[in-house]
């Protein structure tokens, strides 16, 4: 994804000559990015895959009650040339926020993604006990969140490479620190000086130093 998001900043950079992210707008904005990382995995995936779930017990009945829910995507991986299944994996994508700078922020007890954070992890949870996932065998149930760093502080506008080591470090400490036991990778894009101020119609422009890419899975075993 980040080689998609630095290849898309170049090419709007010489055509268009301004700044922008493929993580600016909402979660459907970031599936265009997922899909080329994916597909240049495995040829197998599909996005709004569809998923049977249970529903609550009906009194007097004797099986419970199945609807079709979705999972954003669905896709299989096996590097030996899919000889025994491979392993699939269902992957719900979520876009959050942080601006280090904002007053709401500092205000708060806890930075403005981590109710976002709770509901993908939520979301992983209940997708693994859908009775579908059950029928695929062995299944890693993903998470992604992707986190968008701004700031609108004038400060930086004139000099996008005033940020430093130090304060990726800090971003880095923050969202570990802040996302706990249920966080199992997270990465970071530090993204290139020349795409770092992003500029916006009638309102203020954003300098965006890095991105961060932090996930959860849950796996499901054969029965």
């Amino acid at each position: 994804m980040i080689e998609n998001a630095e290849e898309y900043c170049k090419y709007n950079k010489k055509i268009y000559e301004y700044n922008d992210h493929p993580f600016i707008g909402n979660e459907r904005n970031m599936y265009s990015s997922f899909s080329a990382a994916v597909a240049s995995i495995t040829p197998l995936h599909l996005s709004e895959y569809s998923a049977k779930r249970h529903t609550r017990k009906v009194k007097g009945q004797e099986k419970q009650p199945v609807r079709t829910g979705r999972v954003d995507f669905w896709c299989n991986y096996n590097p030996t040339g899919y000889k025994d299944g491979g392993i699939g994996c269902f992957v719900e994508l979520k876009r959050a926020w942080m601006s280090e700078f904002c007053e709401t922020e500092k205000k708060s007890k806890s930075p403005p993604f981590k109710k976002s954070w709770d509901s993908l992890c939520k979301q992983v949870d209940s997708i693994k006990a859908w009775s579908r996932i059950e029928e695929e065998g062995a299944v890693r149930i993903i998470g992604l969140m992707v986190i968008y760093f701004f700031s609108t502080k004038k400060d930086y506008m004139g000099t996008p490479d005033k940020w430093n080591d130090k304060n990726y470090d800090k971003l880095f400490d923050i969202v570990e620190t802040t996302l706990g036991k249920k966080l199992k990778y997270i990465t970071m894009w530090k993204v290139p000086k020349a795409y770092r101020i992003i500029e916006f119609d009638n309102a203020k422009n954003h300098f965006v130093p890095a991105i961060i890419f932090a996930s959860t899975y849950e796996v499901k075993p054969m029965r």
